[in-house]
């Protein structure tokens, strides 16, 4: 499950990172990347903690107070982007959107993207086609799979 993580500046230098729907679940780091891979480990924690605790869920709210936003502000980040895109080159269209990232597995935020954007969206799949060994679980490769994008094309570039 993808949690939604808040990434401010620290005063002192470095990054904080928070998960807003644990309460509690705090990290920093020097850098961006280094806060971000904290918070993982940090979620991770306190799931595991919180898993002992038979009472502890998700809200029920999730969907609607953070997920839904979400989605809202990544659907008007691509459109800006496409804006800058079209602003800076020759092209006035483009045939179609292939997203990839952790955010790409997000339920329905393809579809979202074409009905909003009116541009065909598709979720990246590096792994299609793909031989898989009988011990790999292929449901869970699948839902992770636009998020090894650069994984899988770093490993092609070692073939060429």
């Amino acid at each position: 499950m993808k949690f939604p993580v808040v990434l401010t500046p620290d005063e002192d230098g470095g990054f904080v990172a928070e998960c807003p729907l644990i309460p509690g679940c705090v990290s920093q780091g020097e850098t961006r990347e280094g806060a971000l891979a904290n918070i993982r480990e940090a979620i991770e924690l306190c799931l595991e903690t919180r898993a002992l605790e038979d009472d502890w869920k998700l809200p029920e709210s999730y969907e609607i107070e953070v997920l839904e936003p979400f989605k809202e502000a990544m659907v008007q980040q691509i459109s800006r982007l496409l804006q800058f895109f079209f602003a800076g080159s020759e092209f006035s269209k483009v045939d179609q959107l292939v997203l990839a990232g952790g955010c790409a597995s997000i339920p329905g935020i393809a579809e979202m993207i074409e009905e909003q954007l009116g541009v065909p969206a598709v979720v990246a799949n590096p792994l299609a086609g793909m031989s898989l060994s009988g011990r790999v679980q292929a449901q869970t490769l699948a839902q992770d799979a636009p998020a090894l994008m650069i994984a899988c094309g770093l490993a092609l570039r070692s073939f060429d």
